[in-house]
């Protein structure tokens, strides 16, 4: 299960998934709104198989679910095009679940959930469907939230 933020990050609609909120649009609320739209971005470009280089910060590290920590976006890059053309030429997913916390005004984590599914194994046989979780770490630069750091993990329904 390679690559999980690639994955996860394929839905379309992450605004429409969230819970409704009736709140008054404070400085938080804001934010958070602006930490999705960077989420969507990252599963926009997904979808496309575009490149992720202006989403993520320069120096931005990637984790994936078997502990390979990509460094940069320099590598990152490549990473994510070898796999759309091998693994994840025919993923999906669908996400499940976004959670945002604001800790400062300008860092933010994002909790998201997703089910996958169309990856393929070594080989070439499509893998069943299963739940992914990617926490990623996101700043501010010059007014645009950006990944900073992604961890992935397996993710299971509780």
């Amino acid at each position: 299960m390679k690559r999980l933020l690639l994955f996860c990050l394929l839905g379309t609609t992450l605004v429409g998934l969230l819970p409704a909120q009736k709140a008054p649009a404070t400085s938080g609320n804001k934010s958070e709104a602006a930490v999705i739209s960077a989420v969507t971005q990252v599963v926009a470009a997904f979808n496309d198989r575009g490149p992720v280089t202006l989403l993520f910060t320069k120096d931005a590290d990637y984790v994936d679910a078997q502990g390979v920590w990509i460094k940069g976006i320099d590598e990152i890059e490549p990473a994510r095009q070898h796999q759309f053309a091998t693994d994840l030429k025919a993923a999906h997913a669908t996400v499940k679940d976004v959670k945002v916390r604001l800790l400062k005004p300008d860092v933010a984590i994002a909790h998201v959930t997703c089910e996958v599914s169309g990856m393929l194994s070594a080989n070439q046989e499509t893998l069943p469907p299963h739940n992914e979780l990617s926490t990623l770490v996101l700043v501010k630069q010059k007014g645009k939230w950006l990944v900073a750091s992604v961890q992935e993990a397996h993710g299971t329904e509780r």
